[in-house]
């Protein structure tokens, strides 16, 4: 420890607090370009199904606050011919099949799907069971919230310059006195 240090070496501590809260700034940049970069808001290419069932089962859909979006198998299906129920406490309803073909990967079953329906009632809508157009079988996944990720790189980048001042504020602060 030397003398000019202090007799707790606060002076060291806090250059390399300076030095760490650099090297924070600079990957928080990183981190809040890389989000924004990232979230095309455009759809998803991969998802991860773990619940399957077979067509014209009822698939039970998770409880979750966000919308679900139900896949089908194999993605080479009709999509016209394809129609799809949703049960709730009230009753059977239809809903709407999509009329854009979106294909996915399913990274668990490791096949090629293609988008059905997104249901966004969550809390009335409990099952639902799709048919027909060669369908072979269904899974969901919660639909991403692109909205959030942009929020998030946006709070990143401007947290990196605070973290850039407090890093001149400590070293400053962290300086000898003058002779």
């Amino acid at each position: 420890m030397r003398p000019e240090d202090g007799p707790l070496g606060v002076r060291r501590a806090t250059a390399m607090f300076a030095v760490v809260v650099w090297a924070g700034a600079a990957l928080v940049l990183v981190m809040g370009v890389v989000m924004l970069a990232g979230s095309s808001g455009g759809p998803p290419t991969t998802v991860a199904l773990r619940d399957t069932v077979a067509a014209g089962e009822p698939l039970e859909l998770v409880t979750s606050t966000s919308a679900r979006l139900v896949y089908g198998a194999p993605a080479d299906l009709d999509l016209a011919a394809v129609t799809c129920t949703g049960s709730a406490p009230s009753g059977e309803r239809e809903l709407d099949v999509a009329t854009e073909r979106q294909t996915v990967t399913d990274t668990v079953g490791e096949d090629e799907r293609v988008l059905l329906v997104r249901v966004e009632t969550m809390p009335l809508v409990k099952e639902v069971t799709c048919q027909g157009g060669g369908l072979e079988s269904i899974g969901s996944t919660a639909a991403g919230n692109a909205g959030t990720e942009r929020v998030f790189g946006v709070v990143l980048l401007l947290l990196s310059p605070v973290l850039l001042v407090l890093g001149f504020v400590a070293r400053r602060v962290s300086r000898p006195p003058a002779p």
